[in-house]
């Protein structure tokens, strides 16, 4: 839920020129004198989040913590988690102990400390590690990994297969809903920056047009981005009245005919 309630003593400009110093053009925040509202924060700490931005977003979290109460804040914790996730698949084993993870009982047990760690950062449990005896570790953790992939936790399944190389956990379903998940979070992700774009008062219709052009470009397998931009066409349709003689009965082939003229010119001017 987001809260339009106020930050006293924290100015717009003050996390406008935090964005700023690390790169991050800010969606909902402006260079004014200000308060900041805790809607806006939660709305770009999404899209920080969402763009892998998580040291910005520790940042602008802490920057707020100094002039709000926690009751305040308590709708944005979850971006502590998200935060969490990133620094999670960077962590790398202690290169003098690498060696032991020869030894199965060792394996095992940095495994199974390795599994609870990342899921309790969401306050969940394993699922399938540990109760499949007859299946070796590298299968059990793909298994694992499988489970959380149906239950759409991308970013969990991500972190664990990051964790799995460095555990050297090697199998076909690890590397599976590794590569799966990364494309479904990414998906995912980049929808998020697309709502933010749509959403922002800092960016135009056209930006979000551009938006969702270039993330088709990228993954043009990805028909929901072709959805948004049919939807942006209907509206300019309406609002411009083009067609007027045809949207009775011929409104969808007016709007596919845009999208063509759109992608037609990307192509050309690519």
């Amino acid at each position: 839920m987001v809260v339009e309630v106020e930050i006293i003593g924290l100015k717009q400009k003050t996390l406008f020129a935090l964005c700023a110093q690390h790169g991050w053009d800010p969606l909902f925040f402006s260079a004014t004198e200000d308060a900041v509202n805790v809607a806006d924060l939660e709305r770009e700490l999404e899209v920080c989040s969402a763009a892998g931005e998580w040291n910005l977003c520790s940042l602008l979290l802490k920057a707020s913590r100094k002039k709000a109460d926690s009751k305040l804040l308590q709708n944005v914790t979850s971006f502590d988690r998200q935060s969490a996730y990133g620094l999670v698949t960077k962590r790398k084993t202690r290169p003098h102990l690498r060696f032991l993870l020869f030894f199965r009982p060792y394996l095992k047990y940095q495994a199974q400390n390795s599994l609870r760690k990342i899921l309790s950062e969401e306050m969940l449990c394993p699922q399938i590690f540990g109760r499949k005896k007859n299946a070796h570790l590298a299968e059990q953790w793909g298994l694992e990994m499988k489970y959380w992939h149906s239950k759409g936790h991308y970013n969990i399944v991500l972190a664990l297969g990051e964790r799995a190389k460095l555990l050297n956990l090697e199998h076909y379903l690890v590397v599976r809903y590794l590569t799966i998940s990364a494309a479904a979070l990414t998906r995912s992700n980049m929808l998020i920056l697309l709502k933010g774009i749509q959403k922002s008062p800092n960016r135009s219709r056209s930006d979000y047009e551009k938006a969702i052009i270039d993330a088709w470009s990228a993954d043009p397998g990805f028909s929901e981005y072709l959805n948004l931009l049919r939807k942006v066409i209907a509206f300019r349709i309406r609002k411009r009245k083009l067609y007027f003689n045809l949207l009775e009965n011929f409104e969808q082939e007016c709007i596919e005919f845009e999208l063509n003229k759109r992608l037609a010119a990307f192509f050309a001017g690519s």
